[in-house]
Order: structure tokens, then sequence, then C-alpha cells
């Protein structure tokens, strides 16, 4: 599922945090390679911009007229053709739209194509008869170093036909927990670093610095969950008002999620994708004036990736699940783990919530106000503080690790875990918990 993030940073303050202009240090990353053309070459320096697209008019009238299944794989092929070949004339003659419809989908097929993959292709999954019918399609593909095997995102286009039986699209809509992506809402740049592959909108101001700091994190958390045949973690910047819909459309303020993504096969492989708020991204780094360690709000959803990746599935106590990740945002970073602290004692003085034992049930975890949810974090991010103090950061490492792919019940997951990692009984590691967090609260 994906997971809704409080990060330990004071939230008051990044909300009033000036948001205007971008620190520019010395560029670390790169531009995605364009992909392949077809046509005049790109115009030179000083050289008027090139003019917006406009939809190509039909040769042919639309008629009302059914499209046959091999007429939909005849479609389809010249969709893969156009895929393959990265030529926008040769998709644009399929798409059947005009005006804004027109846009997003013309810009949809440059965004996959800037994203560095391996495969793209459409397949046919199914269809509705009758005349316009919707045809279920998935857009297969593969983005390189992040995806171990191909995934997949589920559209229905409906599909018309001309007088002279040519078929294209008329309407595009998604559906299922990988919908929508960046590149289904207009159009989008790319940015392909050591450890991630960012996508934003093409007309966002992006500093190289936060570029950094997102690669940073990211390259700091593959490290310490490294996972096999994969290097790079995709990461979209968003708008705050975009973040809902691409949340999948619940009514939840999330500075980030980490999403999971269905495979092609079906195999039981993780792939993920994080979504960050880009407002809350360029405050949290001006927060901290400097950060040691990475983007902390990347830190974080990047474990939520990293363990996904590497577990398939995300299981166990709530407060392992959010704890482990809300402590590693300031792991090697002094300034961040000392907020954390700040923040509880910030947190109990407004709220008069005092430090507790977090749930373990995701459903209690998020079933409050936002001071209640806000304490459960910072509560559970503090049980492994106070591990990493008592044990050593390996053992907080290794126990958090463990419970974000516990199976069986909860509880004896639990007990399982603390007795391997401590060499103590649960009901002990939360006793010894509750008495370190009275004293911190004095």
């Amino acid at each position: 599922m994906k997971r809704h993030t409080i990060t330990s940073v004071v939230a008051a303050v990044l909300v009033a945090a000036a948001t205007s202009g971008c620190l520019r240090p010395e560029g670390v990353v790169t531009p995605a390679p364009g992909r392949p053309t077809v046509g005049e070459p790109a115009s030179g320096p000083g050289a008027e911009p090139e003019p917006e697209p406009s939809a190509p008019a039909l040769d042919e009238e639309l008629v009302q007229a059914e499209v046959t299944l091999a007429e939909a794989d005849g479609f389809i092929s010249s969709a893969n053709a156009a895929l393959e070949s990265g030529d926008d004339a040769q998709w644009d003659t399929l798409l059947f739209v005009e005006g804004d419809d027109w846009h997003q989908q013309d810009a949809w097929f440059d965004g996959v194509q800037d994203v560095p993959m391996s495969e793209r292709r459409f397949d046919l999954m199914s269809s509705s008869a009758g005349d316009d019918g919707d045809w279920r399609v998935e857009f297969v593909h593969q983005i390189d170093g992040a995806d171990r095997v191909p995934v997949v995102e589920s559209y229905r286009f409906t599909l018309g036909k001309t007088s002279a039986g040519d078929v294209g699209i008329t309407e595009v809509d998604g559906f299922g927990r990988a919908y929508p992506q960046l590149w289904d809402i207009g159009a989008i740049e790319v940015v392909v670093a050591d450890s991630t592959v960012v996508l934003h909108q093409a007309d966002a101001d992006i500093s190289d610095q936060l570029l950094a700091e997102i690669d940073k994190a990211s390259a700091l958390t593959l490290e310490q969950w490294p996972v096999p045949e994969v290097d790079t973690m995709v990461v979209g910047l968003a708008p705050t008002e975009q973040m809902t819909v691409l949340f999948g459309g619940d009514d939840v303020e999330a500075a980030g999620f980490m999403s999971p993504i269905q495979t092609a096969e079906r195999e039981d492989v993780g792939v993920g994708r994080v979504v960050l708020d880009l407002p809350y991204s360029v405050n949290e780094l001006r927060y901290y004036d400097q950060v040691d360690a990475g983007l902390p709000l990347m830190r974080h959803e990047g474990l939520h990736l990293g363990a996904a990746v590497a577990d398939g599935l995300l299981r166990g106590p709530e407060w392992a699940i959010e704890g482990l990740p809300t402590w590693w945002e300031g792991v090697d970073d002094e300034a961040v783990a000392t907020d954390l602290f700040d923040y509880s004692e910030y947190s109990s003085r407004i709220s008069g919530l005092e430090p507790a034992w977090p749930p373990a049930d995701d459903s209690e975890f998020f079933n409050g106000d936002d001071e209640a949810i806000d304490r459960y974090y910072t509560d559970s991010a503090l049980v492994f503080a106070y591990i990493a103090q008592t044990y050593g950061e390996q053992a907080a490492v290794d126990l958090g690790s463990e419970l974000n792919d516990a199976s069986g019940s909860t509880g004896e997951a639990t007990e399982i875990a603390v007795q391997e990692y401590l060499g103590i009984s649960a009901a002990q590691l939360q006793a010894d918990w509750e008495a370190w967090a009275e004293e911190l609260a004095k």
C-alpha cells in the first residue's frame, strides 16, 4: 500500500519558509539523453524557440463503426512501432484527439521516451463490444537500473475509426495502483544521476542542489539495503496540488509516498516509485541549511522503496514500518538526528501528548487527528533511536529490516525478532524504552 509520510521536521516552520529562488551550486547531475528523433535537427544557439506543436488534422472524418479485434491489434502494432522508433510524427498519426487531450498524449509520448527504459510496449488485454468500445491496454516498461523486471501501468483506450478505416485513440483513461504517473499529467523533464531518475514538470525550476541531495539519499539507502540488479530509484517531484492525484485520489496530505507497481508477469518481485512534494522538499533543504546525508524526506521514502524492492511487501508492526525510515532520515546527519529529539519536545508542548509506545496496527496508527499521528511517527522513530543508542546502529537496522518483512502474526514476529537481535523480550524492550522516553521528556 502507499505510505503517508509525516517527517520529523517541524512542519509549521517549513510551511512558513520562503519558496522562491533556487540555490545553484556546481552541477553534479546530467540531463537524460534525448530520445531518437526524426525530422529537422534541433535549432542552434540564439535561435527562436520552436512554436508549440499542434494536433495534425485528420485526413478522413471519424465514423460510427465498430473497431474489430484485428483492427485493435493492428493499432497496438503501430503504437509499439512508434514507441520503438521514438518518432513523434508516427505516434501523432494514432491520436484522434484535439486541444488539451492531444497535447497531453503528445507529452506522454515525449515523457516515456525521455525516461531511460530497456523496454516500452503496449499489450492489449481486453475490450468491450460495440462502437467506440473501451480497450484495456497495459503499458509494459522497464526503467534502467530501477526495475529488475518489466512493470505495467493500466489504461483504457477508446478507439475510433475513420472513413478510410484508420484506427486511433479518441479517449484515454487509466486505472490501477500505478496510475497516474507524472507523465500522465503533463509535459515532464527527466534528470538521470548516479542513483536516481528524477521526473518533474517541464516548467519547474529545480535546483542542482536539491537533485544532488535526492541522489545522495538514494545512494546511501541502496548501500545500506542493497538489492541485486537495482542501483537506481525513480523519483517524481510534484507540485503540492498534484500530490493527491498522484497518490490515487485519496484525500491525504502527504509530503511524500512510495507506491508499489505491479510486475508484468505478476512475479513476486518488489518494484516501486517515490513521489516527493516539491515545495516541501525545497523548504526542508532550506530548513536545515546544510544536510550531510541527503534529503531527509528522500531518505524516508527511499527506505520504504528499498525495503519493498528487497522483500516485495511491507508488513509487520506499523511502528517499525514507519519508525525505521523516520529514524533513518537522521543517521549520519547530526542536524536531522538532533531535530528528532527537538521535535519530540515541541510536539509534546503543542499537543500535550507525551511519548508513548506507538501502535503496531496500521488502522490504529493512522486513525487519529494529525497531532496523534505525528506523535506516533515521532515515537516510532524514537524506538529506533533508543535501540541505536543502547545496542548499536546496526542492531536498529537489522531489527527494523526484519520487522519490515515480518511473517505470521505481528506479535509473534516482533517477539522472535527482538529476541534474535537484542537478546531480550519484546515486553522488556517496551518497558526499557518507556523508561528512557520518560527521562527524555523531563
